[in-house]
This record gives C-alpha cells, structure tokens and sequence, in this order.
C-alpha cells in the first residue's frame, strides 16, 4: 500500500459531498452470504431446479447483475476489498491469513465511514473475515467490529458443528456417514444435536433491530455463513432435492487438456484431492444435494428479513444490496471449493434495490469492487477518489453514457482475470494465460489463448489488468492479540 494511498483515506472525509445532502438520508441494508455461487433461481448457473423464491423477489424489486464478479474468489481478500474499496494489488490483502484490522488499524472502512457522516452503524453475523483476535477462546461470539457502533456479532465458530474446540466428536458424527473427508466437509442435519444455527440467530437479531425504531439514518450489514460448509441444515431443506432431481456439474477430464501445466494456487492439489475422494466414494451427490439444500436454507433466512423490512416503517426508503463473497466449485475443473479465477469461483448473485434503482435485469459485467463507492453516493456521503471502485449509480442511469468498464479479479500476488461482456482473460503470475469466448463457450471449457485471430484481443484486454501489486501484509502469526484492549501488536515490537 503507497503513502499516498493512507493519506488519501486519512483525508477521506475533507472531500466535497457527491451530492446536495437530502434531509433524511436513506437506510440501508447489506446482505452478505458467503460462499453462495451463481445457483439461484433468477440466473443461469445450476442445470436444475434451485429453490431461492426469496432472493428472486428481491431481484425482481431492483435491478439484478447477471454478470457481477468478485474483487478476489477467496473470503478474506473478497470482503476486504469490498468494505475498504481497495483492490488485493492496492492492500497486499491476498488470503485469509492476512487479517485486515492488524495491518490497519486506522484504515475507514464502508461502516466506519457511514457511521463518521451520522449513520448508526450496526451488523450482524459474517461481515468482515476472521481477525487476529477471532479465535481467542474469549471471542469466538466476535468479529471484526471496526468502529461500528456495537459490538453484537453473533458469527459463531465451532458452533456451526455440535460441538465446541478441545472436545470429543458426537456419536453421531460424521452425519454424512462417509468417514472419509475432512470433518469440515461434513453434511446433513444435526437433528437434536443442533444447539444454534447462526444464521437463525443472525436473521432473529436484523429482524429486532429493524423492527425497533431508530433516530439515525442506519447501515445494517447482515452476514449468512451458509451454503459455506460444512453443510448442516435441517432434513426438510433437504428433502427439496431428490437424488434423481439433483443435477451434477460437468467434471470431464477433458476439460483439463489445454490448462497451463502450472496454476500458483496452494490450494488447487487439496481442492482437486477432495473432488477426487468425494467422486470415488461415489459421494458427490449427496454433497451437491447438501450445497443445494444449504443455499434454500440461506434464502430462507433471507426472506425472514426481508419480511420483517417490509413490515417495517423503512420499507418504502431502504437500499438494500445483496452480494456473496465468491463462487464454489462441485466437480468443474476436477475439484471442489473457490480459489480459480475461473468464472465459476468468481461469478456470484448482486443485487440492489431502493430509490432511483432500475428494476431490470443487467448482464453487462461489474465488479463488488464498486459497492463501497456506489453505497456512497446511495447515502450521499463522500468518498475519496483514490478508491478502486466507482460508483455503479451513473451507469444504470439509461440516459448517461458512462463506461462500462471490465470487472477485474485478483488471486495471490500476479493473477488475474478480466471479464468483459463475452470474454474472458485470465493471466497467472508466470506469464501463462487463458482466453474465453463466454457468447459460445459459457462454462469455459476451450482455452483459446494460443489461436491467433484472438492475440490482438488478449493485447488490448492486457491493459485492464494491474501493472503494480502490493507486497503481502503480515499474517496471523506476525501479531499477538491482546484479548482485554481488543488490540493488536505486532511480536517484533514487543
């Protein structure tokens, strides 16, 4: 990160407002849902049938991004991006281990900068990624705060298992009945051995919250952990999927053929071996099933409040925006979990509603890099120009004929992919590359980076990408977390 880049968020608020303040700035709720790919209802990416009645309503009340990528298909860097407004390549925030609040401390985040222009800022379950001071065995009920105005977090750890660190499995484990696969790979429901499930618990308490009446204007970020594994729900989710129902994504060994033999991702060997475990034991449906019956599960929580909103005395002035932190892989490309630059990890739901938002459907590409910018101007607060993103409002106004830039997506130091409205250019840190032709070949099984009527094509796409990419922070390791002033101190200075 430059020194000019600090200054220039130190300096965020001195700038001039975007807009001639109104009298009562708008609500705004943010729905976050980790790890939920394009298998909703109102796009294209699941064969089959998914039941997401919730999350389509909402998409039908505002306008629906067909084609919105993730700043990075990973949580850490991906939420990251999102609430600082900063590119992995500007932060040096590439995986989860580099945590956001000991690197800096002073950094505005989206809730610290609507809470400095008056807004009450307040959330509920999975927001940022896990911090230094997360796995303290006092804090396991904490996230990040990062001067919000609470502190009621209620993402949960280990009690998305039945049971707690440091003590024994449950007779009942492993619920999937396969011994084989890592215990947080497991699915099915918990039956009485369910103590809470917290994306009940984070539904209950937004429901409270926006049925209470505030003096503030408010920003309200609202985490679901789910369809993130493992993937525990109750038997009627389940149930919606019979086996002969459930469709299984395209795994064909062919459609590794023309890869570049080396891919600088760590976890592509444990992702792949997974996928293989999973297929051998002949297991692979009953856990796309279980990934389907996580995601209904999610949206139903969603729709409770989502009903509670609409009841509520904001209903009719509230910006709601809905986006997942990347997409999931279920057998493409032979394995399992995020972590590709390919569409598939990194094509996810984004939606926004409220005043002066479009009801249609967009298929042109953007990135969730542009939601701290665009939530800006939604509030009419400033932001600085030195934030990655802009802002999205000028460009779903039919009548302004801003830009459509690509969305660009970063994973690790030096890859990165460019998504236009039908290509795709992924460049890897050693030079390789693939090029995709979305218009007919959707799922990304031809790599055309060699074929010479596209090279003047990958020259121009070439620009989009970032010349300069931050060092990596420090990790987890490099801090020690002091539990009574809920800070951070790096060893070396101890």
């Amino acid at each position: 990160m430059t020194a000019f880049r600090k200054i220039a968020y130190f300096i965020l608020f001195l700038l001039p407002l975007n807009h001639v303040q109104s009298e009562e700035p708008p609500n705004i709720l943010m729905i976050i849902i980790d790890d939920l790919r394009d298998w909703v209802g109102y796009m294209d990416g699941y064969s089959g049938k998914v039941h997401t009645p919730n999350i389509d309503q909402l998409a039908s009340e505002g306008t629906a991004f067909l084609n919105a990528h993730v700043a990075s298909p990973k949580c850490g860097p991906s939420r990251a991006a999102v609430l600082t407004g900063m590119m992995p390549s500007s932060s040096g925030i590439y995986g989860n281990t580099q945590w956001l609040e000991p690197n800096f401390p002073e950094l505005v985040t989206l809730p610290g900068h609507l809470k400095k222009h008056g807004y009450y800022a307040v959330g509920f379950g999975k927001v940022f990624h896990h911090t230094a001071g997360f796995h303290h065995p006092k804090h396991w009920n904490r996230v990040e705060p990062i001067r919000f105005d609470e502190d009621p977090w209620l993402r949960t750890d280990r009690l998305n298992y039945p049971w707690q660190p440091l003590t024994n499995f449950p007779e009942q484990y492993p619920f999937s009945n396969y011994e084989g696969i890592a215990h947080e790979m497991d699915w099915g429901d918990l039956g009485a051995a369910s103590r809470v499930r917290d994306d009940r618990t984070t539904a209950d308490q937004a429901q409270r919250f926006l049925a209470d009446s505030h003096k503030k204007p408010f920003f309200l970020a609202c985490g679901f952990f789910r369809p993130h594994i493992p993937w525990y729900v109750p038997q009627r989710f389940l149930d919606l999927y019979p086996p002969s129902e459930v469709v299984l994504p395209d795994f064909s060994p062919d459609d590794l053929r023309d890869l570049p033999k080396l891919q600088p991702f760590s976890s592509s060997k444990k992702n792949m071996l997974e996928f293989e475990m999973l297929r051998d034991a002949g297991k692979l449906r009953e856990a796309v099933t279980a990934y389907l019956a996580s995601i209904t599960f999610v949206d139903e929580q969603v729709g409770a409040v989502l009903d509670s909103l609409r009841k509520s005395r904001y209903s009719s002035s509230i910006h709601v925006i809905l986006w997942s932190d990347h997409g999931y892989h279920l057998g493409e490309k032979q394995r399992m979990h995020k972590d590709t630059l390919w569409s598939v990890s990194t094509r996810v739901p984004f939606i926004m509603t409220g005043p002066n938002i479009p009801v249609r459907e967009e298929t042109r590409p953007v990135s969730l890099i542009d939601i701290f910018p665009t939530t800006c101007d939604l509030s009419e607060t400033p932001f600085s120009p030195s934030l990655d993103g802009q802002s999205l409002l000028p460009r779903l106004n039919a009548d302004h004929g801003e830009e459509w830039k690509p969305a660009v997506i970063e994973f690790g130091r030096g890859n990165v992919a460019v998504q236009t409205e039908r290509w795709r250019l992924i460049r890897y840190s050693d030079g390789a590359l693939e090029f995709y032709d979305h218009l007919n070949d959707p799922d990304e099984r031809h790599n055309l980076a060699s074929v010479t009527e596209h090279q003047a094509r990958i020259k121009a796409l070439s620009k989009q990408l970032p010349e300069n990419w931050a060092e990596q922070v420090l990790g987890k390791n490099a801090f020690q977390f002091n539990p009574k002033s809920y800070t951070w101190i790096k060893k070396d200075s101890q």
